[in-house]
């Protein structure tokens, strides 16, 4: 399948709210970093808004799904940290009831991220 623009502007606004825990072990026996696992809910607010729509065109509702995550971090120096971390999210059946997300067969909007990080710890 092939998308085509018709030249329509459309906003898509996700906003993704995560409730979650996780469990977290220090590395070595001074304590220079850490490995931490979790897991956790998702609600999504999903928004899709055009100028050019008519009343009931525009979508407004949210979703649940969840979330996992695994990450490890490292004293650097002092009190400054560095590290990095995976997740994954899983919102199914959130899309696929018509226009492009069905044309590509995309139900899920979730997906997967990998993040660095430089952060302070005390």
């Amino acid at each position: 399948k092939e998308a085509v623009s018709l030249g329509i502007p459309l906003t898509i606004d996700l906003r993704p709210v995560e409730f979650g825990g996780g469990w977290r072990s220090s590395i070595g026996q001074r304590r220079q970093g850490a490995w931490y696992v979790g897991g956790g809910l998702l609600h999504l607010v999903y928004r899709e808004t055009s100028k050019f729509a008519t009343v009931g065109e525009n979508t407004d509702t949210t979703f649940n799904g969840a979330v996992i995550f695994a990450g490890a971090d490292v004293r650097l120096w002092r009190f400054i940290v560095g590290g990095g971390e995976v997740q994954f999210r899983s919102v199914p059946n959130a899309l696929g009831d018509g226009g492009a997300s069905l044309a590509f067969k995309e139900t899920n909007l979730g997906g997967a991220t990998a993040r660095g990080l430089i952060g302070v710890r005390f």
